[in-house]
């Protein structure tokens, strides 16, 4: 599934405030499912401390890791 592309152009909104488009593209964002960000491996994961409590996938391994505590934790199912 590629990444969603939010264009705020095709968003008609029924409110009339500075905050309508804001509004709208929360609204988007927040009943579509977002893919997990991917990395060629381990090593090129952003600093996990940058990203605390965020997820992402490596393409060499096919492993989901967790951010917590400043590192990269490998996600285990079981």
């Amino acid at each position: 599934m590629t990444r969603p592309n939010i264009d705020p152009t095709v968003f008609v909104s029924g409110i009339e405030a500075w905050d309508a488009l804001l509004r709208d593209i929360v609204t988007a964002i927040a009943k579509a499912p977002f893919p997990v960000a991917e990395y060629a491996n381990l090593a090129a994961l952003p600093a996990a401390g940058s990203y605390d409590r965020c997820m992402a996938t490596t393409i060499d391994t096919s492993k989901l890791y967790f951010s917590s505590g400043g590192t990269w934790r490998e996600v285990t199912l079981v």
